[in-house]
């Protein structure tokens, strides 16, 4: 599209599940006033976000073991906001990596896994 995408959404929900989550939370904030004549209201069921995309992504990378250096190769737009609308991996999850652990993209393999399914095929 024409759009470089912002025509489809500014914002949405993450839903999180794992061993290692902080479960039982809501992080972010909820806009306090969701009528028609709200501060973040703009007609048509639109809402200006009150948390950035990059807020949740960059706790996430950081948690994987994404530096200070490649983070904004994964969160572009991280330095347009203040670290008050930023969720830390502390936030987020109960157990943090261990400092130099090896990210699971770092093994390599010359040859595919394979793992049969248990779910049905489209396919006979």
């Amino acid at each position: 599209n024409g759009g470089d995408g912002t025509d489809h959404a500014w914002g949405g929900n993450y839903m999180m599940m794992g061993g290692s989550v902080k479960g039982g939370q809501i992080l972010g904030k909820y806009p306090d006033d969701i009528t028609d004549g709200g501060p973040l209201t703009l007609g048509r069921g639109r809402m200006i976000p009150t948390t950035p995309w990059d807020s949740p992504f960059s706790g996430i990378a950081s948690w994987l073991g994404i530096g200070t250096g490649g983070i904004q190769e994964v969160c572009p737009n991280l330095y347009r906001f203040n670290s008050s609308y930023l969720i830390s991996a502390e936030d987020m999850f109960t157990e943090l990596r261990p400092t130099g652990s090896v990210m699971p993209s770092a093994y390599s393999s010359s040859t595919p896994s394979h793992v049969e399914s248990t779910l049905p095929s489209i396919y006979p």
